[in-house]
């Protein structure tokens, strides 16, 4: 069978679609390189992504965020070994792995705050899930875990 499709969207008003639409009309991808070998119902998959974006803030002259997202996966008859970490600005707001996870909410809602300027429509879980789709995409296994 074909892999799992993405979760449906959470964006599902016109306030929150209007400010993912906003938010991504600003985004640029840096760099990325994605690498995968077998699919995720084989008996061994391996996985793994390296991605820079930048988002330029909502408001004028205000600095942009690059983002920059590492990810590893390895499953092998059964076991499961992951590892996901994001930087904003050079700052860790994710570290997360199959025994531990660490995340910053405070600097996700920074973030938030700085590029969305506080009126995109945009609640924090949709900022949250519209950032973990952008992120982690195009590796579903990595966007269950960041999101």
């Amino acid at each position: 069978t074909e892999e799992a499709a993405r979760p449906a969207s959470r964006l599902n008003t016109p306030a929150s679609m209007g400010g993912a639409v906003s938010l991504l009309g600003r985004l640029s991808v840096l760099a990325c390189e994605h690498s995968r070998l077998g699919r995720s119902t084989a008996p061994m998959t391996m996985e793994g992504m390296s991605k820079t974006l930048v988002v330029q803030a909502a408001k004028d002259g205000e600095d942009s965020v690059e983002l920059r997202f590492e990810w590893e996966l390895s499953r092998r008859h059964g076991e499961h070994e992951y590892s996901a970490q994001l930087f904003a600005n050079g700052t860790r707001i994710l570290d997360a792995s199959e025994v531990h996870c660490t995340l910053s909410g405070e600097n996700i809602s920074a973030i938030q705050e700085h590029v969305c300027g506080g009126g995109e429509g945009l609640s924090p879980e949709d900022f949250r899930w519209l950032l973990a789709s952008v992120v982690t995409f195009p590796s579903d296994d990595a966007f269950d875990v960041v999101s």
